[in-house]
C-alpha cells in the first residue's frame, strides 16, 4: 500500500526494507495482540480502486459466456476482472448450484483473450471430472491438462492453457512451485484455510 501511495500521490519515497519490516512487525503482533489498522489519507486509495472498476463496469464476458450467464454471474465476472486489475485475489462465495465454475471460466476466457497462457486450478479429487465437464460445455476451445503426478511435464513445460490438479498432488510436486502461473484457482479453498497445515505451506505458488 505504501508503494501504491507513493506512485499515486508522488509524495515521498518509501524503501522496500521499511515496508518489509513494517509488514513483518504487524503480522507478528497480530498473533498475540490484534492491532486495529487504519489507512489515513485514503482518498488516493478510493480513486485508484475506482478507476479500475470504472474501466470494467461496462465490460461484458466473451461469447458464448455473454449469452448464457445470468445477470448476477456477469456482475461476478466484472468483479473478478476489476480485482485482477488491482492484482488482488477474490473469494467466490455464491451458494452451491449458482454457477461459480462458469463464472470463473468466463473470467479465464477474458484473460486468455488478453494474452495469459498458464492457469493452475487446484481441486479436491472428487471435482476433477466436474471441471473437465464444465470446460467441455462452456469453453471447449480451452486446452486442459490433468496433472496426476506420474505425467509431470519435463523441462517445466506448460502443456495446456489450464492445468488441473488435486490438493494431494499439489503437495507432492515441485513442478507446480517452479512455474510462474498467470492465475491460480482454488476450488473448495477451505482446504488451505490454516496456514500452518502442510497443504497451505505447499501452496506458496507463484502467480501474478
Amino acid at each position: 500500500l505504501a508503494k501504491m501511495a507513493v506512485e499515486e500521490t508522488g509524495m515521498g519515497i518509501v524503501e522496500d526494507k521499511v515496508i518489509k519490516n513494517m509488514v513483518e512487525y504487524l503480522f507478528k503482533e497480530q498473533k498475540s495482540n490484534p492491532i486495529p489498522i487504519e489507512i489515513s489519507q485514503k482518498s488516493w486509495l478510493t480513486r485508484l480502486f475506482q478507476k479500475d472498476f470504472d474501466d470494467s463496469s461496462n465490460l461484458l464476458p466473451t461469447i458464448p459466456f455473454s449469452n448464457v450467464l445470468r445477470p448476477y454471474q456477469i456482475n461476478a465476472f466484472k468483479w473478478m476482472y476489476g480485482m485482477s486489475k488491482l492484482k488482488m485475489g477474490v473469494c467466490l462465495a455464491d451458494d452451491m448450484g449458482l454457477g461459480k465454475t462458469s463464472e470463473v471460466l468466463s473470467f479465464l476466457d477474458k484473460i486468455k483473450e488478453e494474452g495469459k497462457e498458464k492457469v493452475l486450478i487446484i481441486v479436491p479429487a472428487t471435482l476433477v471430472e466436474n471441471w473437465k465437464k464444465e470446460i467441455n460445455k462452456f469453453a471447449p476451445h480451452f486446452s486442459a491438462f490433468i496433472l496426476k503426478g506420474e505425467n509431470e511435464p519435463v523441462d517445466d513445460r506448460i502443456k495446456a492453457y489450464i492445468t488441473i490438479t488435486t490438493y494431494q498432488t499439489a503437495i507432492r510436486l515441485d513442478y507446480i512451485n517452479r512455474i510462474n502461473w498467470d492465475l491460480v484457482v482454488l476450488d473448495e479453498a477451505q482446504a488451505i484455510k490454516n496456514y500452518y497445515t502442510s497443504i497451505s505451506r505447499s501452496n506458496a505458488i507463484s502467480a501474478w
